[in-house]
Formats: C-alpha cells, sequence, structure tokens
C-alpha cells in the first residue's frame, strides 16, 4: 500500500512585526494545541535573535490549517485570548521558533521597581547592549544597565520612539541611537516563510509530521498525538484531557505513554515498548479516543473491584493492562470468574515477574491471544494464565524496591491494606495524600548514609508508606525532631512496634531493619497469596457456564 500523499502546500510570507502584533492574538497561530514541553534553552533563544539582527534565515514554517475554537495561547510571559477561527494555522514545523519571537518580543513591560528583578531573568527576558552591539539576558539581581535596549519594545516601532525618546539617545549617543532603530527594523521586518498544508486527509498529514519530527528535537510519541488531535472540532480529546479525567473519576493518574498503549490497543495496533516514530503508519480510527475511554475505565474497574488494585497509577504494567481493556471492547462486560482469573493472570505475570512490556516476543504472544478469532473469552483467559507461573515463588524479594517496578507497585498496596496512619495528625492517610501524580510514596526511615552495605537497607524494610516529613529526610530524623511524632498506635500502623522502634533509637539498625523485614514478610506473603491464588484445589476452573456449553457442543446437542 502506498504511502499517504499530500497537495503541494501553499507559501505565504509574514513580517515578524505582524506575527506578534496582530497573527498571534487575531487567532491565527495556535502553538499550545501540540502540547509540547518548550525545549530551547536560553541560548538557543539569543542565537534565533541573533540571527534576526544578522540577517540570516531562521527556516522555515509549515502549518495546517484547520478550524479552531476560542483559546487561551499562553508563550513564556505572554497570555493571549484568542478567537475561534475556521482557518487557524496549527505549526507543525516552527513552535519553538514562533514561540521564542512572541515570548520575547511581547514580555509584560517592567518598571524600575518591578519584583522581578529581584531575580536572575528568564529565558525570555531579552537585551541588547548598544554599547557592545550583542545580545544578553540579564543574569544578574536588579535592573540591567542602562544601554541595555529591552527587546519588548521593539516589535512595536513606536514603542521604540518612546524608549529612545525617555532617553534622550539621539542626542546623547547618536551611534547607539542609530544602532536600536536598525536592530528593530531588522527584527519587525524579517520575512517569515510559511508553508501552509490545506489537507483534509489527517494520515497524510501525520507521516509528514512524523518525518519533520526527525529533524530537530524529537517529540515523544504521546506528544505526536496530542499534536494532532487536539483542538480538532468535535469528540475527538488529547491524552492529557483523558489523563485528566480519569483523575477527575477517582481512577488516579495513568502516565500519558499507558494511555497512548492503550489507545492503540483497542484500536487494533501490535503492542509496541517503544514506538519507534511509526504512529503516524497507524489507520485513523485505531487514534480516536471515542471509544478508548469506555474500554480502558471497564478494565480498571476490574482491577479495581475485582483485583484489589484500587488506584491506576499501581497498576503493574501496561502489558495486561491493554490485554483487559481489549477483551472488554471484543467481549463487553466479563463475567466475575473470568474477572477474577484476569486478575490472578496481571498478579502473578508481577510478582513472578513474566509479565515484561519490555519483553517484545511475550507482549506479541498476548496479543495474539486476546484477539485470536471465534474462540470464547473463557479459553482466551486461560491461555493468558498458561504464561504467567501457576506456582508462588520460592521467596518474594522485599530488598529489591523501584517505583517504577512491577512488583513494587503491589505489594506498596499491602502497605496500604494496613490502613496507615499519618504519623503528625493521627488520621488515616487517604491516596490523594500519598501520590505524586503517580505511584504511592515511600519516605525513607532511615537515611541512605546508614544503610549502607545492611541486609535490607535497601528495600521495603527501610520504607515507610507516607508522604515526606517537611524539614526531614527520614523517619529517624523526625523522631527527633520538634515537635516529636507520637508514638503507638501510629508507627504501629506501620509495622513499627516498640520493640523496633528500640532497636531504631538505639542505634542498632541492623536489628530494626531485620525485625521490620520479618513483620513486612509476614504481612505481605498472605496478602500477595491471597491475591495470586495459587491454591491447588481451584486449578483456575474456567466459568460454569463455559463447561456447559462445550458439554452441550461435545454431545451435539
Amino acid at each position: 500500500m502506498s504511502p499517504p500523499t499530500l497537495r503541494r502546500p501553499r507559501t505565504e510570507r509574514i513580517r515578524v512585526e505582524d506575527l506578534v502584533l496582530y497573527e498571534v492574538p487575531a487567532g491565527r497561530y495556535r502553538i499550545p494545541v501540540f502540547q509540547r514541553v518548550f525545549r530551547w534553552k536560553r541560548e538557543d533563544v539569543l542565537d534565533l535573535f541573533d540571527s534576526l539582527w544578522r540577517g540570516y534565515p531562521i527556516g522555515v514554517f509549515l502549518c495546517w490549517q484547520r478550524e479552531q475554537t476560542a483559546a487561551r495561547v499562553k508563550m513564556g510571559n505572554v497570555e493571549v485570548e484568542t478567537p475561534a477561527r475556521t482557518d487557524a494555522w496549527l505549526i507543525i514545523d516552527g513552535q519553538q521558533r514562533i514561540h521564542s519571537l512572541v515570548a520575547v518580543l511581547r514580555e509584560p513591560a517592567f518598571k524600575d521597581s518591578d519584583p522581578r528583578y529581584l531575580r536572575r531573568g528568564d529565558d525570555f527576558e531579552l537585551y541588547f547592549d548598544l554599547a557592545e552591539a550583542r545580545f544578553r539576558h540579564r543574569d544578574a539581581v536588579g535592573p540591567p544597565p542602562p544601554t541595555w535596549l529591552p527587546l519588548n519594545c521593539v516589535a512595536d516601532s513606536g514603542e521604540l520612539a518612546d524608549w529612545l525618546s525617555a532617553r534622550d539617545l539621539r542626542k546623547r549617543a547618536p551611534e547607539q541611537f542609530k544602532l536600536a532603530v536598525q536592530l528593530g527594523r531588522m527584527v519587525r521586518e524579517h520575512e517569515l516563510s510559511m508553508h501552509i498544508v490545506e489537507e483534509a486527509d489527517e494520515q497524510a498529514v501525520r507521516l509528514l509530521f512524523a518525518r519533520l519530527n526527525h529533524a530537530g528535537h524529537r517529540l515523544h510519541e504521546a506528544e505526536i498525538f496530542n499534536g494532532l488531535h487536539r483542538g480538532v472540532p468535535g469528540e475527538v480529546r488529547d491524552l492529557g484531557q483523558l489523563r485528566q479525567e480519569l483523575i477527575d473519576e477517582g481512577y488516579g493518574p495513568l502516565p500519558e505513554k499507558t494511555l497512548l498503549a492503550v489507545s492503540l490497543a483497542v484500536g487494533g495496533a501490535e503492542y509496541k515498548h517503544k514506538f519507534d516514530g511509526k504512529l503516524h503508519s497507524a489507520p485513523q480510527d485505531m487514534l480516536r479516543l471515542t471509544r478508548v475511554k469506555p474500554a480502558l475505565t471497564a478494565a480498571l474497574d476490574l482491577l479495581r473491584e475485582v483485583g484489589h488494585i484500587g488506584d491506576a497509577a499501581q497498576v503493574p504494567n501496561s502489558l495486561s493492562l491493554c490485554a483487559i481493556a481489549i477483551l472488554h471492547e471484543r467481549f463487553g462486560d466479563i463475567d466475575h470468574r473470568n474477572a477474577t482469573l484476569l486478575c490472578r493472570f496481571v498478579w502473578r505475570g508481577a510478582i513472578g515477574a513474566a509479565l515484561n512490556g519490555r519483553d517484545q516476543e511475550l507482549a506479541t504472544r498476548v496479543y495474539s491471544i486476546v484477539r485470536e478469532k471465534d474462540q470464547p473469552l473463557s479459553t482466551l483467559v486461560q491461555r493468558l494464565l498458561a504464561l504467567v507461573p501457576r506456582d508462588p515463588p520460592a521467596r518474594i524479594d522485599l530488598d529489591r524496591w523501584s517505583p517504577t517496578s512491577g512488583i513494587s507497585r503491589l505489594l506498596t498496596l499491602a502497605l496500604y491494606a494496613l490502613e496507615p496512619l499519618d504519623l503528625s495528625t493521627g488520621r488515616r492517610l487517604d491516596l490523594d495524600q500519598l501520590r505524586d501524580d503517580g505511584p504511592l510514596q515511600l519516605t525513607r526511615i532511615l537515611p541512605a548514609k546508614a544503610t549502607a552495605g545492611l541486609p535490607h537497607g535497601q528495600g521495603l524494610a527501610n520504607l515507610l508508606l507516607h508522604p515526606p516529613m517537611k524539614g526531614h529526610n527520614a523517619l529517624s530524623t523526625a523522631l527527633r525532631g520538634t515537635p516529636p511524632l507520637l508514638r503507638g498506635p501510629r508507627l504501629e500502623s506501620h509495622l513499627i512496634d516498640e520493640a523496633s522502634l528500640h532497636l531504631l533509637e538505639s542505634g542498632d539498625h541492623a536489628g530494626f531493619l531485620a525485625a521490620r523485614a520479618a513483620r513486612l514478610r509476614g504481612v505481605i506473603e498472605p496478602f500477595v497469596t491471597a491475591r495470586c491464588c495459587w491454591d491447588p484445589a481451584d486449578n483456575d476452573r474456567p466459568p460454569i457456564s463455559s463447561l456447559l456449553v462445550e458439554d452441550l457442543d461435545d454431545h451435539n446437542l
């Protein structure tokens, strides 16, 4: 199949003055729709304006003409309320340059007593040193020298004239006056070459966008998705909006890359740990979020209600989430027995380190199973279970903990099931207190230097499911703080009894870690066993209804 092709873009030339003073405020250019983090450094911004001053070309710009709603555009410290337009230009290539031009040239004006002078200037507070004929950032506290021309008065010739007149530069320093006038003219009259794509074929534009993406600071795949879809009229949403909706509805935060993986999974794509810039080749319907949210929330509901994974950020891996979302998309509501078996698949796969999304061969097998045609749900669930261990591991490793590890996320749930208390207030900790836009937070009990070389020092025995304690990097220092933390039930809710506390405060760190590791194991192992259900008597039997159907088929009834 040949790749999609674009009609030849039309070309327009626009002066920097018109771009900054008229076109952006009028809503012509829409930079925020790409949701891309500004990646240029201050040196990049300075070099851009130095090129304008020297008359160097600063590259071509590529835009996609689309209908856009009214929006607030923010570039640096500049905010503009833009109206709705049927002919807005989405910046496909040139976002960093246009962002810098507008942010520098429209930086809000400074007064002599401006509080911004109390700190170092930001990347968009740029000046032209008329004494040395070069651009400068304000790196020191306080107002700049009087010979520094602020770039935020250069785009408007009237504002530049006012600045020059206030300093009487025409009489006092005629050479500097001429330099300032020349600089203003070079910046304002520089013409930008805009290539405008008027193309309804979104896949063709995605191909172009992906090709351009390889030429500079490369976008992440989730950013490409958002760049192509946010702001498009109708029911299509971007990953950021989907993520926020999940948070607002109580599911918890999921990374946009996970949401992208689920979106592609529901749309029919193969599993990819890394998408390798091939997002543009996916069919257009595959990237629509309209049908993604019901499958995603159904998968999260299943894991919460049956698998006891109550927070989306604690889901151990995206591969299992994608698999369940695909099954829901195919079969609708999943009966309780199959849901139970799917949760065992998730728990066993994480605890036994069998479900690793980086294992492309395994991921391909998972996807081929959940998409196999002409097979009932119960058969597919049984085949998934065959991919993960049916027997418990010899020992659950509590000494290697990482917030990015699937097993660590699940073990953290065991600590949350203890209903831990806030050590300052005595109230039960809730999820909002424990997460910081991601997995649940854990705080050290002993600082890293105190546990160097000690058994259990780098594992769960030295971690507390508790938000950071103000002014302290570890529980051991907070216990000596003012006012001291109360003891008793508050510490006991974190599996630290009086005997363990005595070891901690007496300096027997090895003894404390050993004692707490033993208590943790006594809690975590039965917690994990209940969720993995390695009981041979159960034997992972499929639903009774599926057995009855198979029996009827065998007898040709």
